[in-house]
């Protein structure tokens, strides 16, 4: 598996629901990831964005989609959004709160 791609704080492509950060990128092909190791989340961020995954091969994508299968798929934070609480659950069942955004109404 290839390192996780770190990218600065304010992340265009979002962050975690619960703690606002991220710990980066993963590559599948050329799909992206984003994924918060602490809270065990990821968020897709679109398709050949980086090019990073050019430099990757079938067997770090293999190991990838099997690091990301235990994460729990949400929607990222995103900085111009106020917050709302939703509980879901996670890969193994359990019920988990997760902090999520709407946008704010202009005005």
């Amino acid at each position: 598996m290839k390192k996780v791609v770190q990218l600065p704080v304010k992340n265009h492509f979002g962050d975690c629901p619960q703690c606002g950060g991220n710990d980066g990128y993963i590559n599948i092909g050329r799909d992206h990831w984003f994924v918060c190791r602490r809270h065990g989340v990821k968020w897709y961020v679109g398709t050949d964005i980086f090019p990073g995954w050019r430099n990757e091969n079938a067997e770090e994508w293999r190991l990838n989609a099997i690091l990301l299968s235990h994460y729990l798929e949400v929607e990222p934070f995103k900085h111009d959004m106020e917050p709302a609480y939703r509980s879901c659950r996670d890969v193994q069942g359990k019920a988990k709160v997760f902090r999520l955004h709407k946008t704010r109404a202009a005005g």
